[in-house]
Order: structure tokens, then sequence, then C-alpha cells
């Protein structure tokens, strides 16, 4: 059915047979992406994992994420990996879940939040092209957002009194306070926004024969056991804001009520 329904949504660009290769847009920002790590970031395992079950040539394309959304659309990648966002239902389908992350953000020395009440007035730093209106709308209208190029800056940012908070997944907030080099006592504790799905999504601006998202569903299905070895490994580079034993990120099972 919904193999079907990706040839109907399609532009008219010329029918292509069972696709050998595809395109797969991941966030460039570590450790999603990580070209000088023997692992290469989890976005590249992922990819490489789901290749070798799917049967695919997946290749891996990072960028910021509005590059990501903008290949999508525009129907110069065939996947991506990303959130889930209302404006890329008109462009992509579902694939299938990856797992779940933490999205929060961890604030100056000081400032430790009970509730997100507690932000309001504050300037808080999010990615450039990744301030996702589900994220945003748990915070304060009197919030500032400020869109930074990396969370490097973002952190840096904290110390140098510019920012109060600084918006991120737990584990990367994490990798970049270690690899950083930022003491814990340099920023607050991590507090938790919402907990959301990681997708994966097929273009459907572009055009694939109908055995195409069965076959990267198929994949998928044959990842459960693999994801969590993968996350494990970025987790040991990751500081002081560690994954809660219940809840760690990108594990396949429903969010917490």
């Amino acid at each position: 059915m919904l193999g079907t329904m990706l040839v109907a949504a399609a532009t008219g660009l010329p029918r292509q047979a069972l696709a050998r290769t595809l395109t797969c847009g991941v966030m460039e920002a570590p450790p999603w992406h990580l070209p000088e790590d023997p692992k290469q970031g989890i976005a590249n395992e992922v990819i490489a994992d789901l290749s070798r079950h799917s049967g695919f040539d997946i290749q891996s394309r990072p960028g910021p994420p509005i590059r990501l959304i903008m290949g999508i659309k525009s129907g110069q990648l065939d996947l991506i990996i990303f959130f889930e966002l209302p404006e890329l239902r008109d462009a992509a389908v579902p694939v299938g879940i990856f797992g779940y992350a933490d999205m929060g953000l961890v604030t100056r020395p000081g400032l430790r939040p009970q509730s997100a009440d507690e932000l309001a007035g504050c300037r808080i730093g999010v990615l450039r092209g990744n301030n996702r209106t589900d994220v945003t709308a748990k915070l304060p209208p009197s919030v500032t957002l400020v869109e930074l190029r990396d969370l490097s800056l973002g952190l840096s940012m904290i110390m140098g009194g510019r920012l109060d908070g600084l918006i991120g997944t737990r584990l990367a907030l994490g990798w970049h306070m270690k690899q950083g080099g930022f003491s814990p006592q340099s920023v607050g504790s991590f507090f938790r926004l919402l907990r959301e799905p990681i997708y994966l999504y097929l273009s459907t601006i572009r055009q694939y024969e109908d055995g195409t998202l069965a076959q990267l569903q198929a994949g998928m299905r044959g990842m459960d056991r693999s994801l969590s070895r993968v996350t494990d490994y970025y987790w040991k580079g990751a500081g002081y804001v560690d994954p809660p034993p219940s809840d760690p990120i990108n594990r396949r099972r429903p969010p917490p009520p």
C-alpha cells in the first residue's frame, strides 16, 4: 500500500528500477557524524548496518538540519535520519523508527530549573535549522532563542555568560562536554523537555519501485539487536550527562507515558 503511494506521489521523474544505491542525509554534528573516529559516528554506523540488512548500498551525506530537510524536500536525497517534522509529510514517508532520544537542555551554573517556567526570560541556544516547534513549545514565550552553528560554541557561550542554556539531545550534549573538556561544574544538570522518536524517512519526491520501502523496512527489523551496541560505544565518550539506566537513548521501546 505505502509502496504504491510512493509511486503515486512522485513528481513524474522517470521510473527507476529497484535502485541498489541510495543516499541518506545525516546530521553532521558529533556524535552522529565523526569522520575522524574509527566508527565514523552513530548515523554512519547505523547506515552501514542498514545496508547490510537491507541489501542496498546506502551512502551517507552529512549536513546541518536545514540542508537535510531541503535535500529530502527537493528530491536531492533518497533518505534522511531525523526527528518527526510536520513539514516532511508532503515530501517523505517514514520507513520506521530507529529509537528514541531525550531532547532537553543544559544551563549555566546556578540555574537548575525544576520546571520549564523557571527558564522565563532566558537566552537559550539551539542548532541552526533545528529550531523545532515541538521542542520550543515546551519553553516559556519570553525565552530568546539564539541559533548556533554547533553545540561546542553554545557551551563556550554558557561559560562566557552569553547564554543561559543550550538545547540538544542528552547524548550529544554529553559528548560535547567530554570532548571539549568542559567540567561538570561548568554547566547545570540536563533538563529534559521531551523524549522523541528518530525516524528513517524515504523520499516521495523521487520515484522507486514498490519493493524499495518493504526492503528497507525488512532491513530495519533485522537491526533490532545492533542498535543498542552502536549507542553504547558513544555513551562511553560522553561526559557527566549519563544515560539513566531505565531510559537509554535509541532503544527500541515505546516512550514513557
